[in-house]
């Protein structure tokens, strides 16, 4: 009986993408828009993760390089 316990993941892994796919085609989705909608985060994902911010690419590049030089670099100084 152990053996379903080792195993049982292995299944709900190998069929968990099957099953999203199944329900992208069943929703009418084909191609490009079942790609992106598989591999792309959603909105639970980023009120959880990150506090309901949804930034892509130059905005949170922009964000990161303003972070990066607010930082205070007095900690990394050698003093004389």
């Amino acid at each position: 009986m152990g053996w379903v316990i080792e195993v049982g993941p292995l299944f709900i892994v190998g069929l968990y993408p099957i099953w999203s796919i199944y329900r992208l085609y069943q929703s009418g989705a084909r191609g490009e828009e079942m790609a992106r909608r598989l591999f792309s985060p959603t909105a639970s994902w980023y009120n959880t993760e990150r506090g309901g911010k949804e930034k892509v690419g130059e905005e949170e590049d922009e964000e990161v390089k303003k972070a990066e030089s607010d930082s205070d670099d007095s900690d990394y100084k050698i003093a004389p």
